[in-house]
């Protein structure tokens, strides 16, 4: 490893992490802790080098100061770029070359904010094989920069246009919106005849387009949301965002509802929305407390539909003003149950960013993967590599591990499990959301009483702010950490909040709101308002028509023809894009949606027949259990299986019909892009012949008409559709139970023994004492005299008989068999009713998706015709050399030339946000 004191940077190389030379690659590192070290491409992953590192170190802490990560040879040219000077920009190769070419402090802190990092794309976005190659080195960028805490925006080439108009656009919004409202009512106040007042209608409505577009605009907001498992700090995270204790964040209350945060102005009181009422606030620890107290009355009632309404939250806010957080309930919410999968599908559909929350000590655990599956596809499917990131939460615990010290080397690990298991594209961040969080309220408090930040000051507020001993000690605690693990002897909150890794999330977000989503927002409503634009320009060019001489005029005849043809061409060109809007695409579509039903439906019913199977043969039953059922007091065991026969059908079918809403939309997505395709092949088609038109105009005149004649500059897109096929429930009762214990019920005949009793009369022999008897036995008075006496006695005996008894007898075995075969049926029944179902909404889907596709392309072609048809009849209009159209028109040119001065600012406005000022 060669360290060059004139660079920032060092290669570390497969070679010096060998065996034979990790111990002096350790020490070059031990000596230098102020380079930036890069990971050379190769044999080692970055994680698994830092392993390596730590494994022969001797204070494992040095890795919590030393930077680490990937050296990046960029496979896509790529540009730096500094201010807003597009011509200021050199190329850069590699990862390495880019780190160089910044200027830092002496911490390694990126002294300027306005570098930009330009990938290139143009050209390789439909290539084959390539298709993701942008996205791909977008991501490992960003994420290297992550590494090293560097904020630095990093943007694709395809990007920028739209995005430099998408800043313009919400710079002058406001004032345009304004503008635009004047203008409409100024022309609605104009007093015109005949065609003239048609034209002025026509620009009035424009402008209305326009100010409903603007509306689509300011009232859509970017829709952020945090989702997460317990205990990870999902809470914490958003409470960091918001700058204020909103949401509870105790480890024991998981989120059990959506609560939607929305922003609103400064002055505006904190509110709640729920269950049908609006309750006012006075602090944020207030509607927190509130919000706890419900979380823990729905925890009583777990697995009892804990679910609670949602909530939505108004809160003041002087920052993410254009931006919507929600909080929703994890994937390991106990109680939830279905409901719960429901609720987060919705916000996956809706939101236009998701941040997942890991925990550092517990990550990627079964539940987290098959709820990243769900969020990964969903933003995959509308191509938003960006829109879905990861925080790996409460960092700060690694300070008291034994073994893990190094942010880099768990979420380089983290980033390469998600890899293998096909999340990639996705940029993590390790952060301590509380320690950010807490740093603010002490930063506060310290500010209050005019404290510098400083340990003797923090021991100070403990003495007269109890209620913050919590934040203060974390916060006296997380200064030793920078102490101890980052040699920072006397840490600044610049130092707290950038180990904390948030500002590095919070910037990440704004960009890709900012940049990415928002861009995606504005440019749709660029694209229809600049058609709109283009009608009100064209509609003036009526007042120089109406002022050439009538020499002049005689050549609008000549240009007349011209234009016609081209409306001709124009018309020939929008068929053909309306040709490929046809049923028979629809038709070709239900058919593969009609055999994906079929194929999903047989592989349903062999699933969920085969489950059923081993699920009856593993339950344990008696012959009293199904006694039980015989008599309609049903057995635990078999509620518990067909409970789970049910969840296995509904599972089932909630994955054919994901299966099947995916095949229809990206069927319909793959629809929507040809056609887009086609519109945008069109509209270079008819530019293109315009141009060639104004070649063949004669007059000067005319031809100066001719080149003012404008058509959209940015060719309206296609909205994008999302569509979620509904999944069925399984529709299985417990009837059946009767009726199968019934069946493997039967009666038998045997003969028993049975006893009665009898009671007969029997003699018995006794001795007994006698008196005695005669003079001889009364001289021998001493002696007793005995003799034999027979007397009856009874006795009870148990007699023996015989009698047939019938008895029951529940088979086991024939119940199974019997319960197996109903269970099944009765299941096949409800899969092919379910798959109809599911198949008729998919057809729906597809139709619907369509229909729209055909209806916004008839809007689009519909859009060119009319401008230049109006022109057509502007030219007609104007060609009209009678005195009477002459006097018709006089007070009209005057009123349109005012109305055109009217104009002027808006057009200069509308002109600076399209071409930057370039009319």
């Amino acid at each position: 490893m060669t360290i060059d004191d004139t660079k920032r940077h060092v290669i570390i190389t497969a070679e010096d992490l060998r065996d034979d030379s990790i111990t002096t690659t350790v020490k070059q590192i031990s000596a230098n802790p102020e380079k930036f070290y890069l990971l050379e491409p190769g044999s080692f992953q970055l994680f698994e080098a830092v392993e390596k590192l730590a494994d022969n170190i001797e204070d494992e802490s040095l890795l919590t100061c030393v930077r680490f990560a990937n050296e990046i040879h960029f496979a896509l040219h790529t540009y730096l770029m500094t201010g807003d000077n597009t011509e200021n920009y050199r190329e850069i190769k590699t990862f390495s070359e880019l780190l160089e070419s910044l200027e830092y402090d002496e911490t390694l802190k990126v002294t300027r904010n306005d570098y930009h990092v330009v990938i290139d794309d143009n050209g390789i976005t439909q290539a084959a094989g390539n298709t993701d190659e942008a996205s791909r080195q977008t991501a490992l960028l960003f994420q290297q920069t992550v590494f090293l805490n560097i904020d630095i925006d990093i943007k694709k080439k395809s990007e920028i246009a739209k995005s430099l108009i998408k800043d313009r656009f919400r710079k002058v919004y406001p004032e345009l919106r304004r503008e635009a409202e004047a203008d409409k009512a100024y022309i609605d106040g104009l007093t015109l005849s005949g065609d003239s007042e048609e034209r002025a209608q026509r620009m009035s409505q424009a402008l209305a387009n326009m100010l409903d577009y603007f509306e689509e605009a300011r009232e859509r907001p970017i829709r952020i949301a945090a989702m997460g498992s317990k205990k990870a700090g999902k809470s914490v995270v958003i409470n960091g965002l918001l700058k204020r204790d909103y949401a509870p964040t105790s480890s024991e209350l998981p989120t059990p509802n959506v609560i939607r945060y929305i922003p609103e102005a400064e002055d505006t009181p904190l509110t709640l929305d729920y269950k049908g009422q609006r309750m006012t606030f006075g602090t944020p620890e207030e509607l927190s407390r509130f919000i706890g107290n419900e979380f823990i009355e729905a925890q009583k009632h777990t697995g009892e539909g804990s679910g609670l309404e949602d909530m939505i939250i108004h809160y003041p806010a002087s920052d993410f003003t254009n931006y919507e957080v929600w909080d929703t309930p994890g994937p390991n919410f106990a109680g939830a149950g279905e409901e719960h999968h429901k609720i987060a599908e919705d916000c996956i559909n809706k939101a236009d960013i998701c941040i997942f929350v890991m925990n550092y000590s517990n990550h990627l655990t079964d539940d987290e993967v098959n709820f990243l599956k769900k969020i990964h596809s969903a933003f995959k499917r509308n191509n938003k590599f960006y829109s879905l990131f990861v925080a790996i939460n409460r960092i700060d615990e690694r300070y008291a591990s034994e073994v893990e010290k190094s942010v880099v080397r768990l979420v380089d690990y983290i980033r390469s499990r998600l890899e293998r298991l096909d999340y990639k594209n996705i940029v993590l961040f390790g952060t301590s959301a509380l320690q950010y969080f807490y740093l603010g309220k002490v930063d506060e408090l310290l500010k209050h009483e005019g404290l510098d930040f400083s340990a003797g000051s923090i021991t100070a507020l403990k003495k007269n702010y109890r209620k913050f001993m919590t934040q203060l000690r974390f916060i006296e605690a997380s200064r030793g950490n920078l102490r101890d693990f980052h040699g920072i002897d006397n840490p600044t909150p610049e130092d707290l909040s950038l180990y904390s890794g948030m500002p590095q999330l919070e910037h990440y977000l704004k960009y890709i709101g900012e940049q990415k989503v928002d861009t995606e927002i504005v440019d749709n409503v660029i694209s229809k308002c600049e058609t709109e634009a283009a009608s009100i320009h064209n509609a003036l060019l009526i007042i120089d028509m109406l002022t050439m001489t009538d020499e002049d005029k005689k050549y609008l005849v000549e240009l007349g023809r011209l234009v016609e043809g081209l409306t001709a061409e124009v018309k020939n060109a929008v068929d053909k894009v309306a040709a490929s809007v046809s049923g028979v695409n629809m038709h070709e579509a239900g058919k593969v949606i009609r055999a994906d039903v079929m194929s999903n439906r047989d592989n349903v019913m062999k699933t969920a027949e085969d489950r059923c199977r081993r699920m009856i043969e593993d339950t344990s039953l008696t012959e009293d259990d199904i006694k039980e059922m015989k008599e309609g007091r049903h057995s635990g065991r078999m509620r518990e299986l067909l409970k789970n026969a049910a969840e296995v059908v509904a599972g089932l079918n909630r994955q054919s019909a994901e299966a099947l809403d995916r095949t229809a939309e990206a069927t319909g997505m793959e629809y929507s892009r040809t056609v887009e395709a086609r519109i945008q092949a069109t509209r270079e088609d008819i530019s293109r012949k315009t141009e060639e038109v104004k070649a063949k105009v004669t007059n000067s005149k005319a031809s100066a008409l001719m080149q003012d004649f404008r058509i959209p500059e940015f060719p309206a897109g296609l909205s994008k559709m999302v569509f979620t096929a509904e999944a069925f429930e399984a529709g299985v009762d417990d009837d059946m139970l009767r009726d199968a214990a019934r069946g493997a019920h039967s009666t038998s005949t045997r003969q028993e023994t049975k006893y009665r009793t009898e009671t007969i009369t029997k003699h018995r022999t006794v001795r007994r004492e006698r008196e005695k008897r005669g003079f001889w036995e009364h001289l021998t008075f001493w002696k007793k005299r005995y003799e034999d006496v027979t007397e009856p006695y009874t006795e009870e005996i148990q007699k023996p008989y015989t009698v047939d008894v019938s008895i029951d007898v529940f088979n086991v075995r024939d119940f199974k068999r019997i319960i197996t075969r109903e269970l099944v049926l009765r299941l096949k029944d409800v899969i092919v009713k379910a798959h109809e179902l599911i198949g008729t909404e998919a057809e729906k889907v597809i139709d619907a998706i369509y229909s729209d596709i055909e209806e916004q392309c008839k809007e689009i072609n519909a859009s060119y015709m009319r401008l230049f048809e109006d022109f057509k009849n502007d030219i007609d209009t104007a060609a009209d050399t009678t005195e009477k159209h002459k006097q018709a028109i006089e007070h009209d040119i005057s009123v349109l030339r005012e109305a055109e001065k009217r104009l002027e600012r808006f057009f200069s406005m509308w002109g600076n946000i399209i071409r930057g000022g370039d009319k």
